[in-house]
């Protein structure tokens, strides 16, 4: 049996982890991951292509130097750039959700063939909520990193390009923008120090909890009466006979009949019927 158990540093643990994941669905996060980049360089792109034509095309159509026709063309530029920038925003949408299904899936067919092959007795020595979170809080956890790691990587491309284009402006410029990063990352980190042990300690209190969802159903069908059990019994029931047949009347069901019949009281004895009366001849 393949062992899937991480270990090691968190670090080495996290680069396991998401290393299995583009291994599993390697097209789907190469699109994602693609579109991601081109999202971030065309970030860049656009402000400069903003800066050149606003110098190029309107401040000369502004001073007289130039002619105003030409103000179309950096429109086209301009919004071909923004048509660019909008599609790689959806692409990276769509395909990081797609690899994030997919993943899940994949982690949930796994888990439970494994369930599938155990015992019944191993089965019957843990909790349905333990069982239910293994396939769902748990599958969770291990692809949450998944939905903002293309995000992250385009942030990546776009930070490497806007670094060079700052120092290749101006160096202090660029050592000012720069300081943000690693206080970005210092607080991530502090987080990351924090919230990790109390996410770790909450998943037994949801295994806990779904189990108890999950029995408590069964509890109520166990504790509640039925609810014909406030009917009234056979105590005090009248006794009748219909077609030779001793018959339950209840003393509710004199004022029952009543409203759908004339009669106000139960009766002691019905018509014999038909049959019965036929019988009755054959046998003499």
């Amino acid at each position: 049996m393949t062992s899937h158990a991480l270990t090691g540093s968190r670090t080495r643990r996290s680069a396991v982890l998401i290393g299995r994941g583009l291994r599993t669905e390697p097209v789907v996060y190469f699109w994602a991951i693609g579109a991601s980049a081109l999202f971030g360089g065309l970030t860049v792109a656009i402000s400069q292509v903003l800066g050149r034509v606003t110098d190029t095309i309107v401040v000369p159509a502004l001073d007289g130097s130039s002619p105003a026709g030409r103000a179309w063309i950096g429109g086209l530029v301009l919004a071909a750039v923004g048509l660019g920038l909008a599609l790689s925003v959806a692409a990276r949408r769509i395909y990081a959700g797609i690899g994030l299904s997919n993943l899940q899936a994949h982690h949930r067919r796994a888990v439970t063939r494994r369930y599938l092959e155990l015992p019944m007795s191993w089965h019957r020595a843990h909790p349905t909520g333990q069982l239910l979170s293994n396939v769902s809080s748990d599958v969770e956890a291990a692809t949450g990193v998944f939905t903002p790691l293309p995000f992250a990587l385009g942030v990546c491309v776009m930070i490497v390009i806007a670094a060079v284009a700052l120092l290749s402006i101006d160096v202090w410029l660029a050592a000012a923008a720069l300081v943000v990063l690693p206080l970005a990352v210092l607080v991530n980190l502090v987080f990351q120090k924090y919230m990790s042990p109390a996410i770790t300690r909450a998943q037994p209190a949801a295994a806990t909890t779904r189990s108890t969802q999950a029995t408590a159903p069964a509890a109520r069908r166990a504790t509640t009466p039925p609810r014909w059990s406030s009917r009234p019994t056979v105590s005090s029931a009248m006794s009748t006979t219909v077609y030779g047949t001793e018959l339950d009347c209840p003393s509710s069901w004199r004022t029952s009949r009543s409203r759908m019949f004339p009669v106000t009281r139960c009766p002691s004895s019905l018509p014999e019927s038909p049959m019965s009366r036929l019988s009755k001849r054959i046998t003499r």
